[in-house]
């Protein structure tokens, strides 16, 4: 799992001090593939707070069966599943400096929408 922490500049009182985004790394193939690959992927729940989304779930737990399977279900996926090794390996450490350096800056936020835009990673 790759958990980020963030001091944000809060706009309103009800705001959290902190967002944090994270997401949970596995070993896996695809649903028709053969080849194993490291992975990214982040999810969603209609529960979850809003300072607290994507967020990571752990391969162990019930919910991270049921929101990759084909159904509906309370957590859903947010980001991923992205390849993260290989040919990958340049987006992923791309994505995770920009969301760091945006963090540095106080400037990184909840996306506002599921799934996050293309550039909330930018």
């Amino acid at each position: 799992m790759l958990k980020l922490r963030s001091q944000i500049e809060r706009y309103r009182q009800e705001e959290s001090p902190t967002y944090t985004f994270s997401a949970t790394l596995m070993f896996s193939t695809a649903p028709n593939g053969s080849t194993f690959r490291w992975r990214e992927v982040s999810f969603w729940g209609m529960n979850s707070p809003s300072y607290e989304t994507p967020f990571a779930v752990s391969p162990r737990d019930r919910d991270f069966d049921l929101a990759m399977g084909r159904g509906l279900h309370v957590v859903s996926i947010a980001h991923g599943s992205l390849t993260i090794d290989a040919e990958d390996e340049d987006d992923f450490q791309d994505r995770w400096l920009t969301i760091f350096a945006k963090s540095a800056d106080k400037k990184f936020r909840h996306p506002g929408q599921m799934p996050p835009p293309s550039s909330f990673f930018k």
